[in-house]
Formats: C-alpha cells, structure tokens, sequence
C-alpha cells in the first residue's frame, strides 16, 4: 500500500518472525498465520518465506483485502496446508454484496474447496447490538456451511481507543464481554452449525494508534465483563505499574496467583518483588490471565 515500507528494517520484529514463532510453538504446533493488511507485498512474502524456512506448520488467513495475493500466499506456503478465509461479518453494515457471495468468490480465487479451508467469521468490535439470532440468520445463508474444514465467530468488545470521556484516569472501568454473552445465548439455540470461539483476547480491532505514548493500564478478564485498571499522566509511567497490580489485588475479580503466569506477576509487581519497566509486560500479564480464564470456560461448557 502507498507509504507502507516495501523492505523489513533490521529492528523491526518481522526481520526476527521466523526465529520469535520458532522459540514460542514446536513444530508439531499447527496455528493460523494472519497478515496486517497495512502491510506491502514484499514484507508479506518475507515473512511466509522465513515462517517456512523454519519449518513452523501454520496455516495461511487470506481476507477480501488480499484477495490478489491469494495464488501467491498459498503458492509460497504450500497448498496441502488448506487456507482459513477470515471474512468481515458486520450484520448491520449496509452492503451491495451478501457475506455468501464474497466467501464463494474468495474461495474461488484461492482455488480452494471447503473440505481444505477454515471459515472465520470476524464480527470485529462488538457493542451489544447483536443478537444470537442475528448469528443464527447470518449462517444459515451461507451455501455449504457443513463442508467446511472448521467454523469459527471471532469479536471483540475492547475499543479502538481509551478516550478521557470513556476511561477516566486513575480509575477503573468495567466493559461488558458482549462476545462472551452471546456465545452462551448461541449454546442455547439450535444453530446450523455451532461456531468455534474466538475473540481478540484484551486487544481492541484495527491497528493500533501511533506517535504517542499510552497510558499506564491492566486489562483483566472476567466471567462477563473486562474490568480496565488506568493510571495517569502525572508521574513516569513504569512508576506506576506496581500500583496498578495492588489496585487489581483489591478487586474482586483478582484470581489469585496461581490461576496463570500472568497473575503471578501481578502479584509480584503489587508486592515490588517485580519491576515491570513497560506498558507491554502489563499487555502479556493480560494476554496470560485471558488464555487461562477463556480455556477454563470453553472447557466447563
């Protein structure tokens, strides 16, 4: 695209995927590998290349956006891999082309049959509005929904943006999990084909903003709600870290230190055992308690 850059720099993380994805999954770890679609054309091979020369066994996501780049993913990939399709699926969004239609192209344009692809649906952020019901209507206009490889319902209820209006400093702010609550009504329907659960774990959709430098928070997963821990701008941000996790400690939705490796840090940090020197380790703090809370769900349903 016009301004993205056509060759990975040195310090950027893509120069190192194929070594970072190597250190993290095995080589019997089957994932999905999805691309930002900000990203150029080269930079997108690049990193198929090295994920590839590695040996990782990942299976490429092609979206309406990369549609043109499809023959050449899956060419560079190998195509006894399959594909995942991850489909924009906004029930409210106006459109000139039914969701059905864009799959059935998509598809021909990787060449592909369903037995051999995994259909994603992203519903992206979700703000309540929608109803199992709207799901149920939604699948059932899908041609062949059976024959898919697999079926997953991805969203998110975390915004964009944290804005002063929304998140107030120094407090704590509690956002509904709607994509939560609308899994456990779908479970109560008779769906044509029940969907996989997938979310976007504490991140909001869309690429994140750039050029400043973001507030001290904890994002911190419950049964039915994310519950928003913000600090302020009046002192160094990896000062308030450990503050941050007492607060959260005094929350009753705190799991206890030995629910994840990520509460083991709050408790560490809230206690200053730990240091935490950026907002990134409160980001893996979050990603490790999330994984452990919605696997425990998904495995009691």
């Amino acid at each position: 695209m016009i301004g993205e850059p056509e060759d990975i720099s040195p310090q950027s993380p893509l120069a190192r995927i194929g070594d970072t994805l190597r250190a993290a999954v095995s080589e019997e770890d089957l994932f999905f590998l999805d691309f930002n679609e900000h990203i150029s054309r080269s930079v997108l091979m690049h990193v198929l290349q090295d994920c590839c020369a590695h040996g990782l066994q990942f299976i490429p996501v092609i979206t309406s956006a990369r549609a043109t780049y499809a023959p050449e993913i899956l060419a560079a990939a190998g195509r006894d891999r399959g594909v995942c399709l991850r489909m924009s699926a906004y029930a409210f969004a106006p459109s000139g082309f039914a969701l059905d239609d864009e799959i059935q192209e998509l598809l021909a344009t990787a060449k592909m049959q369903r037995e051999a692809a995994d259909l994603l649906l992203d519903l992206g952020y979700l703000q309540g509005s929608l109803t199992a019901y709207d799901v149920r209507k939604m699948l059932s206009e899908i041609t062949a929904l059976g024959a898919w490889r697999s079926l997953m319902l991805a969203a998110t209820t975390i915004p964009p943006a944290f804005t002063k209006d929304d998140f107030a400093l120094d407090g704590d702010t509690v956002i509904p999990r709607h994509e939560w609550t609308l899994r456990k009504a779908m479970l109560a329907m008779d769906m044509p084909r029940m969907p996989a659960f997938a979310d976007y774990v504490i991140q909001g959709a869309g690429r994140p903003a750039k050029g400043f430098l973001p507030l001290p928070n904890v994002r911190y997963t419950a049964e039915n709600h994310t519950v928003v821990l913000r600090g302020h701008k009046l002192a160094r941000n990896d000062t308030q870290y450990g503050d941050l996790c007492r607060r959260l400690l005094g929350r009753p939705e705190y799991a206890g230190r030995n629910f994840s490796p990520g509460d083991q840090e709050i408790e560490a940090a809230a206690r200053g055992l730990l240091h935490l020197r950026d907002q990134e380790a409160l980001r893996w703090i979050g990603t490790s308690h999330h994984f452990q809370h919605v696997t425990q769900a998904l495995a009691a349903q």
